[in-house]
C-alpha cells in the first residue's frame, strides 16, 4: 500500500498514476507532500489532547509520503522531505506505542537523509 512504502520503488503503478493525473492539474507532488505533511503536523498537535489524532496524524503522513515518493529523485530537497515525513510518522507511531513501526519509520527516515537527527533520535 502507498501509505506504507518507504522507497520510490514500492509506489504502485496505478497510485503514480492517480498522482500524475493530480500533478496534470497543476499540483507537483512536492506540494501535495508538503499539504498533507502540514495535516499531519495539526493532527499530531491534536493528538496532545485527543490520542486518537496520533493516528489520523500517520495517515496523513503517509499519504504526504506517497506524494514525496512519487516525485522526481533529482528534485532538490525531495530526500529531506521522505526522512521528514518517515520521521514524523515514527512519532506518531510512538506515541500511539507501535515502537515496531517507529523503528521502522525511523530507519527509513535515515535512508533518505543520514543527518536527519530526529529520526536517529526515534530510533
Amino acid at each position: 500500500h502507498p501509505l506504507f512504502a518507504d522507497h520510490p520503488d514500492e509506489v504502485p503503478e496505478e497510485f503514480a498514476d492517480a498522482i500524475r493525473a493530480i500533478t496534470e492539474e497543476g499540483e507537483s507532488p512536492e506540494s501535495l507532500a508538503e499539504h498533507y505533511k502540514t495535516k499531519g503536523n495539526e493532527c499530531f498537535q491534536r493528538g496532545k489532547v485527543n490520542s486518537r489524532y496520533y493516528r489520523n496524524a500517520v495517515q496523513y503522513y503517509g499519504q504526504a509520503l506517497g506524494f514525496a515518493l512519487a516525485a522526481e529523485d533529482g528534485v532538490p530537497g525531495v530526500s529531506r522531505l521522505r526522512s521528514q515525513l518517515l520521521s514524523n510518522r515514527a512519532q506518531a507511531h510512538l506515541q500511539l506505542r507501535n515502537h515496531g513501526s517507529a523503528l521502522a519509520d525511523a530507519a527509513a527516515a535515515l535512508g533518505h537523509w543520514g543527518a536527519n537527527a530526529k529520526a536517529h533520535c526515534r530510533r
